[in-house]
């Protein structure tokens, strides 16, 4: 592979290389290990994985232009989530002028994954009925298998808010699972 010279590198030698040696190698390694999870995030705020992707084109080509608003002092990772965010919330906004749909609804068919979904529809169902900010934890986590911390700055809450976020929507769904078997229980006895 081409970028394999770099595959060990942090993320701030790699945007440095970029930033001062214009190396495109550098921000190639950056791109394969970003794209999947940044399209992740951005599909949890567009809800629909052709904006996420636009989205995610958008906040690269920024990086590209923008790199002398770069702090390196500050993580790599922390600039990118923002900028990231900033995008996901301009495509929000342009959206929000075009239709009058409901913006965060998650359309399953954008969902990747789509056999182990069908496979699992139960616990998506219950997914679905937590709250958005819960779901959007539990969702990074699991489906897209990233840190808290990852998921801390992508969402851009602190590591703490990340883990509670999932323990109360985690407790909410088994909340909901448990009334059902009541309810079935209860219908069944009847």
């Amino acid at each position: 592979m081409m970028t394999a010279i770099y595959e060990n590198y942090s993320d701030e030698f790699l945007i440095e290389k970029f930033c001062t040696d214009s190396d495109e190698k550098a921000m190639t390694e950056l791109f394969r290990r970003l794209v999947n999870k940044a399209r992740s995030v951005a599909r949890l705020y567009l809800g629909s994985a052709d904006q996420a992707e636009d989205a995610v084109q958008d906040t690269f080509i920024k990086i590209v232009r923008k790199t002398d608003r770069y702090d390196p002092k500050q993580p790599f990772l922390k600039w990118f989530y923002a900028v990231l965010r900033n995008e996901c919330r301009d495509h929000l906004r342009k959206r929000r002028r075009r239709h009058a749909d409901d913006i965060l609804q998650v359309n399953e068919n954008d969902l990747p994954y789509r056999d182990e979904m069908e496979l699992r529809s139960e616990s998506m169902d219950l997914l679905s009925r937590i709250g958005s900010r819960e779901r959007a934890v539990i969702r990074l986590r699991i489906v897209d298998a990233m840190s808290y911390e990852e998921i801390a700055v992508a969402v851009g809450i602190s590591v703490d808010a990340a883990k509670k976020r999932a323990q109360r929507g985690i407790a909410r769904m088994r909340e909901m699972v448990t009334c059902e078997k009541m309810f079935v229980g209860l219908s069944r006895a009847n």
